[in-house]
């Protein structure tokens, strides 16, 4: 508690919340790309049909950005309750 507490007061240090939420905003980008969102990328060109490959092209070209309504629907999420114990698919390591 207490260094969350000291993290807390030098993040609003001279800065309004909403001044702070710009600022972190603009360093931790909203949209990053998830196992369970590209797998199936990859099934859809394996047939020949790209679809899936550009539009997560697209929204990732922008991650930082706020996007349309849909986008945030489908890509800004918690990941699905049937990948949360999936190996290999539930998320991407640090490393990643």
């Amino acid at each position: 508690n207490q260094w969350l507490q000291k993290w807390r007061n030098s993040l609003l240090k001279n800065k309004s919340k909403k001044a702070a939420s710009i600022s972190m905003k603009k360093v931790n980008p909203k949209y990053t790309l998830r196992e369970w969102f590209v797998a199936p990328s990859y099934q859809q060109a394996e047939s020949g049909d790209y679809t899936l490959i550009k539009e997560i092209q697209d929204v990732m070209s922008n991650p930082y950005e706020e996007q349309s309504l849909e986008t945030e629907n489908k890509y800004y999420q918690l990941r699905p309750k049937k990948f949360f114990n999936k190996g290999g698919i539930s998320h991407y390591s640090c490393s990643s």
